[in-house]
């Protein structure tokens, strides 16, 4: 990824603009790889949040088989795969990551930066889904998890394989209530009276299980250069 426009100037812009001009993502949203040994790290963490019984507590998936099982901890893992690419990109290492095991699972922050004026809280939201497989990768919020009083931002990773993943952007709280979409359970995004078919043709919509706050990346700003967060 470049991290400057031919001008020099740090590639801070829209999203929006980067999808109506038709340049590669690649060129604007960092792709971010871990190591086996990382990777081997978030398995044994995902493995964790999995059998806290946080599932069984209304804060993941409730699972009573082998398979069931298996499905949960992989949503866990793709969910640390994000927080972990994040964290590195921003701080060189992952193990800014939260690696505390709850019952009712964390607060919406993932990780905190520690910057020389302030703290900035972030919540990851990672999809396995997305642009690399022709579908739309939308960031969505639980409702009941929004949390505009301790995070800063909340941030979209793309998993590309299987220990590696796109930043694509970012939003802020107040920028996700006001600009995005507030989806009720079972109502899928292509209803809402707001929603630009025509932008997003051919692409995979969703309708959500509980009520989610959702943004599609026409609202993200671009991931900020690694130094510039």
């Amino acid at each position: 990824m470049s991290s400057t426009e031919s001008g020099g100037e740090p590639s801070v812009r829209p999203l929006s603009e980067v999808l109506d001009s038709r340049v590669p993502l690649d060129v604007y949203c960092p792709e971010v790889e871990l190591t086996e040994g990382e990777l081997d790290a978030i398995e044994k963490l995902a493995y964790g949040r999995n059998d806290t019984g946080y599932n069984q507590r209304g804060g993941g998936t409730v699972y009573g088989s082998q398979e069931m099982g298996n499905r949960s901890r992989g949503i866990h893992q793709t969910g640390l795969l994000g927080e972990a690419l994040v964290a590195k990109y921003y701080n060189g290492n992952i193990d800014g990551i939260d690696k505390t095991l709850t019952w009712t699972g964390d607060d919406g922050v993932d990780i905190v930066f520690e910057r020389e004026d302030r703290d900035i809280a972030v919540d990851v939201k990672t999809v396995d889904w997305g642009f690399e497989k022709g579908s739309v990768p939308y960031l969505k919020v639980k409702a009941s998890k929004f949390n505009a009083q301790e995070v800063d931002l909340y941030i979209l990773v793309e998993k590309t394989g299987k220990q590696s993943g796109r930043i694509i952007g970012h939003i802020e709280p107040e920028d996700l209530v006001e600009q995005g979409y507030k989806l009720e359970r079972g109502e899928d995004i292509e209803d809402h009276p707001d929603f630009d078919a025509e932008q997003y043709e051919g692409r995979t919509s969703f309708a959500g299980y509980v009520t989610n706050l959702v943004a599609d990346p026409a609202l993200l700003t671009l991931a900020k250069p690694a130094d510039e967060l």
